[in-house]
């Protein structure tokens, strides 16, 4: 009898029926644990295997179920199961643990002092995971055809994530850049549509305003001829003012004389 315990059960399963002889019993096995994850025991794990080929002979028979009840003594869960339903649920619960388990390996975790009870569970995943090797890793890539669509669908989904992460912030940027246009564009309708009074109102507090800023003007633009304020800063407000004051189409500038 020959039995394997491999990770990927379908390529194993056809290469054992290609290479051994008809008379070889064959089971293909997994046990769903290792060194890191079964340091306490077997008892609640889960065995899954498929007897590919066993004869029909009483002794056969004895010897397959004699090798399954070592597992199950141990207090395995036995399921019974096909390798090719095997790798179908594998990729997702073998293959994607052990990916998200290198990938925070790669981020150099590091216990804290406020660690959460979720954060816990990623650093014995860490743990767990970093224990296998890089060939058993690149095995379960290599080996069970169902893991391609699992890293596509890994991709696709981090990619959804972001999107969503970046479209709800730049929803908050946009407010916080045009909230304040908005706003003044809501209260400028609300004054062309009939609010007289406020509009005169406005109006005149602008005229006062301007009235304030041409004589400043004046008094800059005078002194500035003897050389006492000629300076970047100083042409800067000067140029300023004579934006703002361009705004009145009925205001002059106040004379040099």
């Amino acid at each position: 009898m020959f039995v394997d315990v491999l990770s990927v059960k379908e390529f194993a399963k056809n290469v054992l029926l290609d290479v051994l002889p008809h008379d070889f019993d064959i089971i293909c096995s997994h046990p769903m644990f290792g060194p890191q994850s079964a340091k306490h025991g077997w008892d609640g794990l889960y065995f899954v295997y498929e007897n590919v080929r066993i004869g029909n002979e009483e002794n056969r028979v004895n010897r397959c179920k004699k090798f399954l009840e070592i597992f199950e003594r141990e207090g395995c869960k036995m399921v019974e199961m096909s390798c090719q339903e095997h790798d179908k649920y594998a990729a997702e619960s073998q293959f994607l643990t052990h990916t998200v388990g290198r990938v925070l390996e790669m981020l150099k975790l590091e216990s804290t002092p406020i660690n959460t009870k979720g954060y816990e569970s990623l650093l014995d995943l860490v743990e767990n995971t970093s224990g296998d090797s890089f060939d058993l890793y690149y095995g379960l890539f290599m080996y069970n055809r169902n893991v391609l669509e699992m890293l596509e669908r890994l991709d696709l989904a981090f990619e959804d994530l972001r999107k969503q992460l970046f479209g709800r912030l730049h929803e908050v940027v946009r407010k916080q850049l045009f909230g304040n246009a908005e706003s003044r564009k809501v209260v400028q309708e609300n004054y062309s549509k009939g609010h007289l009074n406020g509009a005169a109102a406005l109006s005149s507090s602008s005229k006062s305003v301007r009235s304030v800023f041409k004589q400043i003007l004046g008094f800059l633009v005078l002194v500035s001829d003897v050389g006492v304020l000629v300076h970047f800063p100083s042409c800067c407000f000067i140029m300023a003012l004579i934006c703002f004051l361009s705004a009145d189409s009925h205001s002059s500038f106040p004379s040099q004389d």
